[in-house]
């Protein structure tokens, strides 16, 4: 039984670093052990536009289940596959201006929130101090800071697939990391052609995958001679 021993460990830093690295172990020769060949590289991800996508963090709200509930009972038209389609569409997107309206940048708003906060505790601290409104001030700010923490876990967590994470874990520097090692696993950095060739750019294989995949989509139409040659 043969075993490949040969590893390379990244740690945090360089994975950080360089997510697009690749290891690629080279032909035996004269050894038990294989040369690796470790290729350093960024990537480059585009962004998609706006895409619809359920967020965790709002099942947190109990106004997220009334807006479920509208968006899918209003009416659609259409076979029941187009039906279900639109209606998962029209709900997300309810969902998506609500949550909108409600939460904002979350990432801004945490980075906000620690600013004031920070800033009313140096005044605290100070000669002056803070007077009763100041600091009931401050006590509400903490309340929210914690509360958008808490969706910053979620919102993190989702990303990087770990539902098993405990509490404590809040927006953690490891769900960071998984959410980059995802990233960095989905990627795809080359494919080999129908004529056995690889292909590495970027515009190569975006053309190839659309080629592979309107080749499987295409309806196959040839003539069969069983219907007539007039229809009434």
């Amino acid at each position: 039984m043969w075993v490949r021993l040969d590893r390379v460990c990244f740690n945090s830093v360089a994975l950080s670093a360089l997510p697009g690295s690749a290891v690629t172990h080279l032909t035996r020769i004269g050894s038990d052990h294989c040369p690796l060949l470790v290729q350093g590289r960024n990537l480059e991800f585009k962004l998609q536009g706006d895409i619809l996508k359920f967020e965790d963090v709002w099942l947190e709200e109990e106004g997220s289940k009334e807006i479920v509930v509208r968006e899918w009972h209003k009416p659609a038209h259409g076979s029941p596959p187009t039906i279900l389609n639109h209606k998962f569409t029209r709900t997300l997107r309810a969902l998506k201006f609500w949550s909108r309206e409600k939460f904002g940048d979350i990432h801004a708003r945490a980075k906000d929130l620690e600013s004031r906060i920070a800033e009313l505790q140096l005044r605290e601290f100070s000669g002056t101090g803070l007077n009763d409104s100041e600091l009931d001030c401050l006590l509400q700010l903490i309340v929210d800071y914690n509360t958008t923490l808490s969706r910053l876990e979620t919102w993190w967590l989702q990303r990087a697939k770990v539902k098993w994470a405990k509490c404590g874990d809040r927006n953690s520097f490891f769900s960071h990391k998984a959410a980059t090692c995802r990233k960095r696993i989905n990627h795809i950095h080359r494919l080999v052609g129908q004529d056995g060739e690889e292909i590495t750019d970027k515009e190569g294989i975006q053309a190839a995958l659309v080629g592979h995949f309107s080749s499987k989509q295409a309806p196959s139409l040839r003539a069969t001679g069983v219907l007539p040659a007039q229809m009434s």
